[in-house]
């Protein structure tokens, strides 16, 4: 549950935000900007290109540009997150570009997330905690990437999966769109994202058709039109799969 969103800065250049949660499941995906996720009570359960990381409290979890990731917490917990644009601070993005960091977890005080949750007018002292941040993660130690095409191709496969989930895509249709064998989609498929390309899919439909069916204001059956899904009984077998429960039962549980 999101209990405040803070945006600040321009369009797609050096801007941020802070979203705070309370208890939270995000899917696996990626994105061109910074985050950095605190754990401000209660953990953090976080994936990273496939790696695991158990964040404590009091401590938080850098997500570099373009990282493939997913984040999940125990119920009872208290999550803000902090996700600014590359230029933000550009010199920062130069020293960790095509580079992962040996180990993203670091602490934090109270007083720096204060100051970035309460200080978002004063671009100086938000820039002067990031940088403090900054230097806590990157004394950790950087290395390269492992594989940049690998690397690459996921992003390549995640960023489009988010934008055209809600279509009538398939492994096949991925392939021609980016240009590669079918063959060779479905290996980098498997080898970055451990999961078949339909479950990943309905990952995104399903989160979708939740977020739908909690603001009550359209049908089931147009809830699954809007998600993507070829027919309705499609919709209803996948989503009593995922949650032991109907569509039509979970819009009644929320109503009571």
């Amino acid at each position: 549950y999101r209990t405040r969103k803070s945006f600040r800065g321009r369009a797609k250049n050096n801007y941020f935000c802070l979203l705070e949660y309370e208890n939270i499941n995000c899917l696996l995906h990626c994105q061109r900007s910074f985050e950095i996720v605190f754990a401000e009570k209660g953990s953090i359960l976080a994936e990273i290109k496939n790696k695991a990381f158990t964040v404590s409290e009091g401590n938080c979890i850098w997500i570099l540009p373009y990282e493939t990731h997913r984040i999940t917490t125990p119920k009872d917990s208290k999550v803000s997150i902090f996700i600014f644009s590359t230029d933000y601070i550009s010199d920062f993005y130069d020293a960790v570009k095509r580079k992962t960091l040996k180990n993203p977890i670091s602490e934090f005080s109270d007083n720096s997330l204060d100051i970035l949750k309460n200080n978002t007018d004063n671009r100086f002292m938000l820039k002067s905690v990031l940088y403090e941040l900054c230097e806590k993660v990157f004394s950790g130690g950087v290395s390269e990437a492992e594989d940049r095409s690998k690397t690459d191709n996921s992003v390549k496969i995640m960023l489009y999966l988010q934008q055209h989930y809600k279509e009538q895509i398939t492994l096949k249709s991925l392939a021609k769109e980016l240009g590669y064998s079918y063959s060779y989609t479905s290996a980098i498929f498997k080898e970055c994202f451990h999961s078949g390309f339909v479950d990943i899919i309905n990952e995104f439909r399903l989160d979708e058709a939740v977020r739908l069916l909690k603001e009550k204001k359209h049908s089931v059956t147009e809830i699954s039109e809007l998600c993507g899904f070829a027919t309705i009984r499609n919709f209803n077998i996948t989503f009593k799969k995922k949650f032991n429960r109907s569509p039509r039962e979970y819009l009644r549980t929320t109503e009571r």
